[in-house]
């Protein structure tokens, strides 16, 4: 399937970047990646949500795959056209605990703008409840940026 990743056809391509299975492929992260570079919006919304979601379990707690080119990846998408792939982004980097992909995060979610994708992206990038107050999140969120004068009690 990977090798239909440069297919003329953009539901092809759409198909391949959606896929689960692709996950498990050892050629499956460098796919995404191209992916997330498609002409297509939608191509490249669910290549970067593919990538945002790629972890493993550990003890029952995910450990999102990271690495500088992952991170690159995702901060090309920052300037993306297309908001579903922005959002995406900032997801996937937030997951991964990194300064800018917080500070983006909460800024969605104190804007009228907020999305419920933003809410449980900040759950999940916490561990916690789906169900926690926005500001709550939004607090917890804070003191995971580094140099926060915020401390945990």
């Amino acid at each position: 399937m990977i090798g239909f990743r440069t297919n003329p056809d953009p539901d092809i391509r759409l198909a391949i970047a959606s896929c689960s299975a692709l996950r498990g492929h050892p050629e499956g992260m460098k796919a995404l990646m191209e992916l997330m570079e498609d002409e297509s919006d939608e191509v490249r919304d669910w290549a970067t949500f593919g990538l945002g979601e790629w972890d493993r379990i550990d003890d029952g707690i995910p450990h999102y795959a990271d690495s500088p080119e992952i991170r690159a990846a995702f901060y090309k998408r920052l300037g993306d056209a297309y908001e579903d792939a922005r959002r995406e982004a900032i997801w996937g980097l937030s997951r991964r605990k990194d300064p800018l992909g917080l500070k983006l995060l909460i800024q969605l979610m104190e804007s009228e703008d907020c999305w419920t994708g933003d809410e449980m992206a900040a759950a999940e990038t916490l561990n916690t409840e789906s169900d926690t107050p926005v500001e709550e999140l939004c607090l917890r969120l804070r003191l995971l940026l580094p140099g926060s004068a915020l401390s945990i009690t």
